[in-house]
Formats: structure tokens, sequence, C-alpha cells
């Protein structure tokens, strides 16, 4: 698991920092990629798995476009969820993005982490998204509801869905794995 800046309100050095990075002082924008980047990293490849160039490509698109955005949208909204938002609406639009894959090293991974991986590839990109902002990152409702642009009443009940898809998919996976054994 890991808690990074993502959840976190933007401190005082944090928001000056974005304020450079916004009248294009290159030493900013790259100390907020830089601050943001590994959250993000991590967060794209639980959702897109060993695509490295679009994990990189969408993660500096993602932090550009929230940078150039910063004076357009509320001021009470942390910058993070902002940037989360926008890596959520290409995610979820994106049709050329492929599905969780995992590198070519997996087949000599233990079969409890083979069942979560093939049993995570199975489940929806939205389901996806939705678990690791909730079980891994820690945000709130409302926060993902913000992501998402829907209610923190909908997100709860996407949350509860994607849970029970994974449960259905590893169950599904493990009982495949028994028949082929046979």
């Amino acid at each position: 698991m890991f808690l990074f800046v993502l959840n976190k309100k933007a401190s005082p050095e944090e928001k000056e920092l974005l304020a450079k990075a916004l009248q294009c002082d290159l030493k900013a924008v790259e100390s907020v990629s830089h601050l943001y980047g590994v959250s993000l990293y991590r967060f794209l490849t639980g959702v897109l798995g060993d695509q490295e160039e679009r994990v990189r490509k969408i993660m500096s698109q993602s932090l550009s476009l929230a940078i150039r955005e910063i004076p357009l949208l509320e001021k009470e909204i942390p910058f993070a969820l902002r940037v989360m938002r926008l890596l959520a609406r290409r995610l979820r639009k994106d049709r050329a993005l492929g599905m969780f894959r995992p590198g070519d090293h997996s087949s000599g991974k233990e079969p409890r982490l083979r069942i979560l991986e093939e049993s995570w590839r199975r489940i929806s990109r939205e389901e996806r998204i939705v678990i690791l902002l909730r079980d891994q990152i820690f945000f709130l409702y409302d926060e993902i509801a913000f992501i998402f642009e829907t209610s923190p009443d909908a997100i709860k009940k996407l949350l509860k869905q994607a849970r029970d898809s994974f449960r259905q998919a590893m169950k599904a996976v493990m009982t495949q794995r028994k028949t082929s054994r046979k």
C-alpha cells in the first residue's frame, strides 16, 4: 500500500511551487512532476500494468494539463484531486489503452500472486480505478466522487460492485485452475 501526497491537502510550500509552475518556471514544473509523479506512476501501473510508455505519457500529459488548469478550478480543491480527475477521465475515455497486462516475468511468481493478477485483469478499468483510489490511496468517498464527477453514493455503489466483481473473478480463476489441474 502507498500513502503519498495524493490524498493530502497541499502545504503552503506546495502551493507556492504550484504557483511558480503555473508561471512556466521549468524548475517548479519539474519539482511538481517529481512530487506527484511517484504516486501517479504507481496508480497508473496498478490500472494499466506494464505499459511503461503509455503510463509515462498519460502521467506527463495529465500533470501538465492540471498545472495549466489551476486558475480555472475552484481554489479549495487540492491539486492532487484535479490531477486524479484528469487521469480518471483519460483512462475511462481512451479505448486505445489496453487492459492490465503483467510483464513476462509473471510466470515465476507465486501461485497466489498470479491468481490475484489474473483476477485483477478480469475486472473493468473503472472498477480497478475506484478500488485503488479507496483501498490503496485512501481517498474519501467525496474525493473519489469529485474525480469521477458523480455523487458519493454512486461511488459507494461502484466500489461495492468493484469489490464483488473482484471477488467473483478470484473465485472463477481459482475454479479454472482447479479444473485445469485435473
